[in-house]
């Protein structure tokens, strides 16, 4: 490979015997190359076969010396092109991604727009109540990190079936070793809370209150779905689980004397 120096026509091309750059003049500047010496508006100076075209006029001193300090440049130059070029094929291949990601949305949400013109009432209804089904059942799991529920204690507590049965857990240890203090107990928020055996009641009497209240709201979907006269009332719908709050609304005494 030549060793040579070309700057003209907007391009810049620098290369020895093992490295070569090759961009636009204004990337080459960018990329830590030099401008022209002064009077000089093009450059070939070729190493290998000892010429040297240049347009304008400038001291052969100043060429030879910029010329040099251009390829001392050519490892730091090529580190800078390989650098940008990274960036700029990561940022190609994420204008890609977010491309398509838009262009499957677009096809996801014409797809549904046409499904739901063509679909009968009585099979969107189902859809519906498939759909209400399928979050709903999200509330049997063992471990459920968006069901909770405000106790009248003062703070949050975890609403799934695995909560359920380690306050049960809790209390028959209370009852095991008849004990009239208190046990630790980590709430929504890990935060650790030392309770009384009547406390744990409580919690566990609110947690079923929970499960009873996210059932009602269910069986609520499900009647404004079976009775929508039309489509658009049936696509206005959101299924919205509110969790219970009884800080706000605590439940009857009759229901939390121990």
């Amino acid at each position: 490979m030549q060793s040579l120096i070309c700057i003209r026509s907007g391009k810049a091309i620098v290369q020895n015997k093992t490295l070569s750059y090759t961009d636009t003049y204004e990337h080459f500047l960018l990329d830590g190359g030099e401008k022209l010496p002064n009077g000089l508006k093009e450059l070939d100076f070729n190493f290998t076969l000892h010429t040297c075209l240049s347009l304008g006029e400038c001291p052969e001193k100043a060429i030879h010396e910029y010329v040099e300090r251009m390829l001392n440049k050519l490892p730091s130059l090529v580190a800078a092109f390989d650098a940008r070029k990274a960036i700029s094929d990561a940022e190609a291949v994420a204008q890609s991604f977010a491309k398509n990601d838009q262009e499957a949305k677009e096809r996801a949400e014409k797809e549904a727009l046409e499904h739901w013109q063509n679909v009968s009432l009585a099979d969107y209804k189902q859809e519906r109540l498939n759909e209400l089904s399928r979050e709903a059942a999200a509330f049997e799991n063992n471990l459920n990190t968006e069901m909770y529920f405000t106790s009248s204690l003062g703070f949050k507590v975890n609403g799934d079936r695995r909560t359920k049965a380690n306050l049960q857990d809790l209390i028959t240890f209370f009852d095991l070793q008849a004990n009239d203090g208190t046990l630790p107990y980590r709430d929504y928020d890990n935060k650790n809370r030392n309770l009384t055996k009547q406390q744990l009641q409580l919690l566990l009497v609110e947690h079923v209150a929970n499960g009873n209240n996210l059932y009602e709201q269910k069986w609520a979907y499900q009647n404004q779905v079976s009775q929508a006269k039309n489509k658009d009332t049936l696509k206005a719908i959101k299924f919205t689980f509110e969790m219970a709050d009884y800080s706000k609304v605590p439940l009857p005494s009759t229901l939390t004397k121990f």
